[in-house]
């Protein structure tokens, strides 16, 4: 294997973990903040990489990967919070316009109109500077760590926004007899098409094709050769503000359950043609095995 697909243990060190690699955590707390002065905001950030901070960001240093752990902290900003950051001009014009934008200038180009217009969303997207996702295992973690954050975060001149929940559904038995792993809310098992970066030494039989580090990690190369591709866009200035980095994106989305089950009630009689058809709609069946295959 080339060295051109590898990354280093130092580069896990400097990439978050969820980057590489899921959790089994089942609870989860977003905090997004408004950074009202530069100085305490840059401060709230070191105070997430330092090491004897009581909330760290997790890496993926294959040494915090060993045992599960317990709780787990993400960061992640946008264009106007590093904007509030103080960054330079330079910098901040060196960003994708996709990025520079923001959620609320693209909600017509994303289909965002109607019950999904801006002013209805549950808060203001150019508000939100700094988001801080804590991940844990158990409900009183979540709430210890995410009350120390927001004390941290008051100490630093960076306000809460918005703080919102999410808790992973229980794993469980269809009634067609199917088993549904870490499923969605529609039955079906999630994760499926989860890709794993190159190289990937113990891939199951059936899971998507490895893929290059650069796909997903800035600053690495994103196709066989060693080039880059659309899929991985040029490193901001300077390029240690980029460099073992990505880009996500929130986005919540309401699913109507009772109308798509009312769905295959009313179009079809029976249970085997019942599940048929709902796997036709998915491409897939409950339990995750895709329909062109089984």
């Amino acid at each position: 294997m080339s060295d051109l697909h590898m990354l280093s243990d130092r580069d896990r060190r400097d990439i978050q973990g969820l980057v590489l690699y899921g959790t089994t955590c089942p609870r989860l707390r977003y905090h997004f903040f408004r950074i009202s002065d530069a100085v305490g905001g840059r401060r709230f950030v070191r105070s997430l990489v330092d090491a004897d901070s009581p909330i760290r960001v997790s890496t993926a240093d294959p040494r915090d990967q060993q045992e599960p752990s317990q709780t787990l902290v993400y960061a992640g900003f946008t264009w106007r919070g590093l904007e509030a950051l103080a960054v330079s001009a330079v910098s901040l014009g060196s960003f994708p316009p996709e990025f520079r934008q923001g959620a609320k200038a693209r909600a017509s180009q994303l289909g965002d109109s109607g019950e999904s217009a801006p002013e209805r969303w549950l808060f203001d997207a150019d508000a939100a500077h700094v988001a801080v996702v804590v991940y844990a295992r158990q409900q009183d973690a979540l709430d210890m760590l995410s009350g120390q954050l927001l004390d941290m975060a008051g100490t630093h001149a960076c306000v809460l926004v918005s703080m919102l929940d999410g808790e992973a559904l229980k794993d469980f038995t269809h009634p067609s007899g199917q088993a549904v792993t870490r499923p969605l809310h529609f039955g079906y098992t999630d994760g499926i098409s989860q890709p794993e970066l190159l190289p990937a030494p113990d891939r199951r039989p059936g899971t998507p094709a490895p893929v290059p580090p650069g796909m997903f990690v800035l600053g690495h190369a994103s196709t066989s050769d060693g080039q880059s591709s659309v899929a991985s866009p040029s490193l901001p200035i300077p390029a240690a503000l980029g460099h073992n980095g990505t880009y996500g994106a929130f986005r919540m989305l309401q699913q109507d359950v009772d109308g798509y089950e009312d769905y295959l009630d009313s179009h079809v009689s029976g249970p085997d043609a019942r599940e048929l058809l709902a796997a036709r709609m998915c491409g897939r069946w409950r339990n995750g095995a895709p329909l062109s295959l089984f």
